[in-house]
């Protein structure tokens, strides 16, 4: 549809190898999608068995595209909250809040996307661009603990725990 995210860009595909790295996630309660595109992040978390996913997006054309995804992908729509929102206007974290937008983005919502993740929780960031890497790596660490780390060509996704 005219939502962003088949899932053939590198980055989409290191976040869902993330994802996938993480396992079973029937202990996830609720988990944050931050542009969440054509949903499809959200889709690869309730694969997983995460129980309530967030997906939040500006834009309006790819939020019409989550739930006729969710249904192609056999999932029970009630368990994806869509909503036209950026981080800022969310009040409740989450067990673990996803991102892949772009590096430079990531780094401007650095403060909402550990405002959104309860401690212990998982952040899982994708879109960065090489130049971009350190940068993240280090701003994020600072408060959280790298657990995995994967790389496609000059794109790379990092999943962090909340200290």
């Amino acid at each position: 549809g005219l939502g962003f995210g088949t899932g053939y860009h590198e980055s989409t595909r290191l976040a869902v190898g993330i994802l996938s790295s993480l396992g079973d996630l029937s202990e996830c309660q609720s988990v944050i999608d931050i542009g969440t595109g054509s949903g499809i992040l959200a889709i690869a978390a309730l694969l997983q068995k995460a129980q309530n996913i967030t997906a939040i997006d500006i834009d309006e054309n790819s939020l019409n595209e989550v739930p006729h995804n969710l249904e192609l992908s056999g999932l029970n729509k009630e368990k994806c909250h869509v909503q036209q929102l950026e981080p800022h206007q969310l009040e409740t974290p989450a067990q673990m809040v996803i991102a892949n937008i772009t590096a430079d983005v990531i780094l401007k919502l650095q403060k909402d996307i550990e405002r959104l993740t309860l401690p212990g929780g998982l952040i899982v960031l994708s879109g960065i661009f090489r130049e971009y890497y350190q940068a993240i790596k280090s701003s994020f660490n600072i408060k959280n603990k790298q657990i995995n780390e994967l790389k496609e060509g000059e794109w790379h996704a990092i999943a962090f725990r909340k200290m």
